[in-house]
């Protein structure tokens, strides 16, 4: 991922991982026995961050888990904003998840099944019938969209997963024939529909109150795995707001209206201010906080009942300098709304947090279209107009404002951990049944202040008569592209140092080497600060103390009386405690800080070392530098052992090649042919597959199209032809073929077949084939990592070719040989790469 998850977010994003898994097993033994696996977590804990976390390790996989590329992920919620908002915090978060993964689908979508390796984004209003989705097939439509879901199920199983976005909205109770059609869609997915959907096998819930969610999982006797998040846990992580505090005058007055909206502005700026003061002394990115108005529902003559214009007339009067740009709606109208002479632009809800690319929205009104979609911890104040017959509406909001804006508690303003609500409608009564109701944890607004079946598959075993070939061929050169790697550049370096001399022993000193230079690179660190920054000494002396407040509470008066602080200084537990913590956030390991001290230990300054440690290791800059620095020099000691790394066993190896994962370019590895495999069962049977079951026979899957066809047929009609091999189309277990696409991203090719002859003197030579369209995206660019391949590795194949049915007649393009080879890497574009061909 691009962040890195907190602790108890790390710790449910692998319990979920570990349950989805389990889920699968169980399902792949029987697709009958349908699961489900529920995050139940608090409003505001990062539900979908934890989400996007497991979603990725089920995906590609981490060093403890294989990646599954056949998985395939569909992300229902009820609103089209919410999906949206889950879509950025996809590509904020996620370095798997790119954009071209994540797919919102919308009427246009017309598929017999979703891909794997994609998110699909769908709101429940695309299921109902008036949708064009779920039209049946016609001339501009193939197939709607219960065909297409159906089609995945019977496709890929259990590696289709469905998660339910706040799962327990689509099981409430209705209140119309068209939002009850909306509201049992969820309940579809769970049980199926006869004749049109089967139950989906395994279907992920996500909620903050998952009692309904839980309930309805019971009737469809599904095995629920669960996944609980403590909302006390929450709480101290720092990502929600200390408190909510609720304005409102002590009776229902209405001339009140435009006093609390002033007191609302007033706080507004106050929050504002503090805001700018914090982050520029903390050199912390600008917080910068929104109000929010929600103004009530109008009728047939009245657009809103709340006086648009004193609004308005109201901000310009506490904020004369605030600019009309500032100011923006959510209301259902797609254009600008006028009021009090100014014109106020639309925003989406879910651009509100981000912006939406024109002037930061300060002010924002809106009537109903903040109640689900959209997540914004800048949204500090709001101030509401409703009554009290609306406080279901209000409780919902509150759970979308109570988020930290920098996901941790501010120690230097405490008003910054607070988000205030006025309610100039409500009186006393109504406003402590929404504090009741936000305090119940039964409560669905309560805050924390949250495929192929079996017998489809067969099994090969190597061929006997094969024998020579793995003998010569145990392994073939390929390539691993990765996604970024979540670890630190300082926690792989150890990691593999680790690695490199205690578990495999190929540099048994390497661990104590790259020690040493660590240690020496924090050393220089600190003695540049000793020279030229006074503050290093400051910041130790003050990493020496502890304050202490003392709190005195009349009891009788039931009041805090006084408040006085000392400073004293720290035991020798605490500065080692400190000094254990201080390495484990530097480095992920212990041994680090206790490998400073020792050597830099002095006894006549007792605890500087330590101390001097944990300052160091507070400092961005110099985590910066030490992660450069550890980046490069990984990249170093790794290149130094690769080849011995190369020769290790597949697990052994795997666990390197994930370390490696950080680097920009693809990673060199080898394809190792396993004693037995098993894959899908095709529709048609090969002899002399170098894999074969007891008939001697292979299925190739998926089925070979014509040019593949045409081409092995060709090679199997060779007087010297020994065996072939079907590389498998993607995946960890296949060879891959690093290239560059036309925007320089970097991807991976799997040449369909490896091809096994016996020479003239008797040896067995190894060639390459690839069947080539050159009318496809990137043809050129993969043509072009084929040959960068060959001139690496022509010394182990005779044969790297592309060939290309031209016209009626194969065309073929051997990369090993020079002059071919020379020519493909010069090619820019598909024409010329025909060209190639035809001459």
């Amino acid at each position: 991922m691009k962040i890195n998850l907190l602790d108890f977010q790390l710790e449910k994003s692998t319990e979920l991982v570990r349950k989805a898994l389990t889920a699968q097993r169980i399902l792949q033994d029987d697709i009958s026995q349908h699961q489900a696996v529920v995050l139940a977590s608090p409003t505001g804990s990062g539900k979908t961050v934890m989400m996007i976390g497991a979603l990725e390790v089920l995906f590609e996989g981490d060093e403890e888990r294989a990646g599954n590329p056949n998985a395939t992920f569909l992300w229902i919620s009820d609103s089209p904003e919410l999906n949206e908002q889950t879509k950025q915090k996809f590509l904020e978060c996620s370095s798997v998840f790119t954009s071209g993964r994540l797919q919102t689908i919308d009427n246009a979508f017309d598929r017999r099944s979703l891909e794997p390796g994609r998110i699909y984004f769908i709101n429940t209003q695309k299921f109902s019938k008036t949708s064009n989705l779920t039209k049946p097939t016609s001339d501009v439509r193939r197939y709607s969209i219960w065909q297409t879901i159906a089609n995945t199920i019977a496709e890929r199983g259990e590696n289709f997963i469905l998660i339910l976005d706040e799962a327990h909205k689509g099981l409430l109770n209705a209140s119309s024939a068209e939002r009850r059609e909306i509201q049992t869609i969820p309940q579809k997915f769970l049980f199926g529909e006869e004749g049109k959907l089967p139950p989906v096998p395994l279907v992920m819930g996500v909620s903050a109150t998952p009692q309904r969610f839980n309930d309805i999982l019971a009737r469809s006797e599904r095995t629920a795995h669960r996944v609980l998040v403590d909302a006390a846990v929450v709480r101290q992580s720092g990502l929600l707001k200390h408190r909510l505090l609720i304005h409102n005058p002590i009776s229902r007055d209405k001339h009140a209206d435009d006093t609390v909206l002033r007191q609302a502005l007033v706080n507004h700026l106050a929050m504002k201010s503090a805001w700018q003061r914090y982050c520029e002394e903390k050199r912390e990115p600008l917080v910068r906080p929104l109000l929010v108005i929600q103004v009530e529902d109008g009728d047939d003559d009245l657009f809103s009942k709340t006086d648009l214009d004193a609004v308005i007339r109201t901000v310009f009067e506490v904020i004369p300098t605030i600019d009309p740009a500032a100011i923006a709606h959510c209301f259902q109208e797609e254009t600008s709304v006028k009021a009090n002479g100014i014109k106020i632009r639309k925003i989406e809800p879910s651009k509100l947090q981000g912006g939406d690319g024109f002037f930061p929205a300060e002010i924002v009104l809106f009537k109903t279209a903040l109640t689900t979609g959209w997540d914004c911890p800048r949204a500090e104040t709001m101030v509401s107009y409703r009554t009290a017959h609306d406080s279901t509406m209000i409780e919902q909001l509150i759970g979308r404002m109570v988020r930290a804006p920098l996901a941790r508690s501010i120690e230097a303003d405490d008003s910054l951990n607070s988000v205030r609500l006025y309610l100039p409608g409500f009186d006393r009564t109504a406003v402590q049944r929404i504090i009741t109701k936000l305090s119940d944890p039964s409560s669905e607004d309560q805050i924390a202040a949250d495929a192929e079946l079996a017998e489809n598959f067969v099994r090969y075993e190597r061929r006997e008569t094969a024998a020579e070939i793995f003998s010569q061929y145990p392994t073939l050169p390929s390539y691993k592209i990765f996604r970024a790697n979540q670890q630190n550049a300082i926690v792989r370096l150890l990691k593999l140092a680790n690695r490199l001399s205690v578990s495999t022993k190929i540099a048994p000193t390497a661990r104590r080497e790259i020690m040493s230079e660590v240690i020496s690179f924090l050393n220089s660190e600190a003695n540049s600060r000793r020279k030229t920054d006074s503050a290093f000494d400051a910041a130790i002396e003050h990493a020496a103390q502890v304050r202490l407040e003392t709190h005195v509470f009349d009891f009788v008066a039931n009041a805090l009386r006084d408040l006085t602080s000392e400073t004293v200084v720290a035991s020798a537990d605490s500065v080692d405690e400190l000094l254990q913590n201080s390495s484990r956030a530097l480095t992920g390991d212990d041994a680090v800080g206790q490998a400073y001290w020792k050597q830099y230990d002095d006894e006549a300054t007792a605890h500087r070392a330590k101390l001097e440690f944990s300052v160091l290791a507070a400092d961005p800059d110099v985590r910066r530098n030490l992660n450069v620095w550890a980046s490069s020099r990984f990249d170093r000691l790794y290149n130094e052992s690769k080849g011995d790394i190369l020769r290790l066993p597949f697990a052994k190896r795997r666990e390197f090649e994930r370390l490696a994962g950080g680097q920009d370019t693809p990673l060199e590895s080898v394809f190792e042919f396993r004693e037995v495999i098993e894959v899908a069962r095709g529709s048609f049977s090969y002899k002399d597959h170098i894999f074969c079951d007891s008939q001697l026979q292979f299925h190739p899957s998926p089925d070979f199209n014509s040019w593949e066809r045409n081409a092995f047929e060709v090679e199997k009609s060779r007087r010297n032809f020994m065996g072939w091999f079907r590389n498998p189309p993607s995946g960890e277990d296949c060879i891959t073929i690093p290239y560059q696409d036309s925007q320089g991203v970097w991807r991976g090719k799997s040449p369909d077949f490896v091809i096994f002859d016996r020479s003239e003197d008797g040896s067995i030579t190894c060639s390459m084939v690839e069947p080539h369209d050159v009318g496809r995206d990137n043809s050129w660019c993969i043509a072009r990592g084929f040959a960068a391949y060959a001139e690496k590795f022509d010394a182990i194949f005779s044969r790297i070719e592309l060939t290309c049915e031209r016209r009626g007649v194969i065309k073929r393009l051997d990369l090993c040989k020079p002059s071919v080879r020379r020519k493909v890497l010069t090619v820019h574009s598909n024409d010329q790469l025909a060209a190639l061909f035809d001459t």
